[in-house]
């Protein structure tokens, strides 16, 4: 009953939406429309944000995430389309990423993240393996260990 009547109000008023932020630091977003009662459109909390790790030149960004005592890590391509996997997920296959899109391992309790990542150019491909392991949440920089460099050469 509360509920209908606070949307009712809200609808009256020609509130378009509103956005607020609750001690623990998550933001919720509320939007209202003229024909039904508001709805939440997104919850987040901004304390835990995407942290940038390293970049590889050519390839792409990878950035990390956690918390408490679980941890994610992300990709992003640069210039080209790569290859990239996430060795050590269950069902994880091979992925193709074009420029600019991202893939992300599950955030949970882990002891080592590795990415396998690759790109093929007409002269060359270009791999890279990194091995992330995560440190204290959310101080420490993640250890990483890296092999980066060119496969093979793709012409003659």
């Amino acid at each position: 009953m509360r509920l209908e009547v606070a949307a009712v109000a809200l609808v009256l008023a020609g509130c378009a939406g509103s956005s607020h932020a609750t001690e623990s630091g998550a933001t919720t977003v509320a939007s209202t429309a003229a024909q039904g009662p508001p709805t939440t459109t997104a919850t987040g909390d901004r304390r835990f944000g995407w942290k940038p790790l390293i970049t590889l030149h050519q390839l792409g960004v990878l950035r990390t995430r956690c918390i408490g005592k679980k941890f994610a890590t992300s990709f992003t391509a640069s210039i080209a389309t790569e290859r990239v996997r996430v060795v050590g997920v269950p069902q994880e296959r091979p992925v193709t990423l074009q420029p600019g899109q991202t893939r992300y391992s599950p955030l949970r309790q882990v002891k080592r993240v590795e990415w396998r990542i690759s790109q093929a150019t007409e002269p060359q491909t270009i791999t890279a393996v990194v091995s992330i392991a995560p440190s204290r949440c959310p101080y420490a920089v993640p250890r990483t260990q890296m092999t980066y460099g060119t496969a093979s050469f793709n012409s003659r």
